[in-house]
């Protein structure tokens, strides 16, 4: 529900944005990808679905070019509006060799989770060679994965470091007599009361408290010693973020101690997860 809500809040010329965080879905197997992108579009208003299968990624490039035999901007398909909710879907993904457009069109993904931008490719003619131009991205990206994101596994941080990708291992359900029954859907004029709330909570006023700061400041100090969090800076910003989303999301226009508390048992319960599922994975290797 986080997700659903979040968004840039920082200006467009900040060095880092603030205000939203991307998802990774792992432990996402069989048909699921395709029953979790049905559940998003009945209440997002506006979303794209990626899969990531070789041939696509391969295909052509994702970012807007231009095409100076027709002297036009080629649309790409990372071309989005704003607040719209990109579904990348590692699942469709196979065996196979990745081209150089395709290495850039994961890179154009990591640049949107990392800097909220995309880099218009503006390329050369007759010779000469123009600056790609940056454009500001306000797009929240849930990410399907089996295993552990691509974007958020790599040892040697190929994408960079993408503090603000959170993996939530999915649980399966306890198996019943209806497993097999199709999932249910959102009839029209829910799903519309549901993305009147979405839209009403994204842009809400929020204020911070510094009231809280030095409260938040000293937990943080103890916070830091427990290694089951890896707790830094960004962390701590992240956490902000999302006790901003949790707040408006039950009707507060501040951050209280309560969605401060909140968050902090929710990460805590994420971040047990993760790491039973990585240790099963170890396991079972």
């Amino acid at each position: 529900m986080l997700a659903l809500v979040s968004r840039v809040t920082s200006p467009p010329e900040a060095s880092s944005p603030l205000g939203s965080f991307h998802l990774n879905l792992s432990g996402v197997v069989g048909g699921s990808a395709a029953s979790l992108y049905q559940a998003i579009c009945d209440v997002a208003p506006l979303v794209v679905g990626v899969p990531l299968a070789i041939d696509l990624l391969n295909d052509r490039s994702f970012v807007p070019h231009k095409d100076y035999t027709t002297n036009r901007l080629v649309a790409g398909v990372l071309q989005l509006a704003p607040s719209t909710m990109l579904l990348v879907d590692e699942t469709a993904m196979a065996s196979g060799q990745v081209s150089q457009v395709g290495v850039a069109n994961l890179f154009a993904f990591a640049t949107i989770m990392d800097r909220a931008a995309l880099e218009y490719d503006f390329g050369s003619s007759q010779g000469l060679a123009y600056d790609n131009i940056t454009v500001a991205m306000d797009t929240p990206v849930v990410v399907f994965s089996e295993g552990t994101s691509m974007f958020a596994s790599s040892k040697k941080q190929a994408f960079g470091n993408l503090s603000r990708l959170l993996e939530l291992p999915l649980e399966p359900a306890a198996p019943s007599s209806t497993s097999s029954a199709p999932a249910p859907t959102v009839d029209h004029a829910t799903a519309m009361l549901i993305r009147r709330f979405l839209a009403a909570v994204r842009w809400a006023p929020y204020t911070f408290d510094d009231s809280l700061s030095d409260a938040i400041s000293d937990e943080f100090t103890t916070l830091r010693t427990d290694p089951t969090l890896n707790m830094d800076p960004q962390r701590l910003s992240l956490w902000l973020t999302l006790a901003r989303w949790h707040a408006l999301l039950h009707g507060k226009s501040s951050l209280d101690m309560d969605s401060w508390a909140a968050v902090k048992d929710m990460e805590r319960a994420r971040l047990a997860r993760v790491a039973a599922r990585a240790a099963a994975a170890a396991a079972s290797s």
